[in-house]
């Protein structure tokens, strides 16, 4: 799963709308769907094996995953997807 820190709600929806077009999902479950997915500013996760969309459900995960530098920028997610 890669991380993405993007924060500002048209950037998430650019990227979720993008990666749908690729052929990825969002996971609905009980605390995520795409409206909740686009409003919120924890960090989206891309699951590339599994082709989903979801997203930390906690400032307690986000922070680790921010703390490990883990995070990637929404620019370098694009250009890591595109190689």
């Amino acid at each position: 799963m890669r991380p993405i820190d993007c924060r500002d709600n048209d950037k998430r929806l650019q990227l979720i709308e993008f990666l749908e077009a690729k052929g990825y999902n969002v996971v609905i479950d009980n605390i995520t769907n795409k409206d909740i997915l686009i409003e919120s500013k924890f960090p989206i996760l891309v699951d590339s094996k599994n082709k989903t969309i979801t997203m930390y459900h906690t400032v307690t995960s986000a922070a680790a995953a921010a703390g490990s530098g883990m995070l990637l920028s929404t620019e370098d997610f694009y250009k890591e997807f595109k190689e």
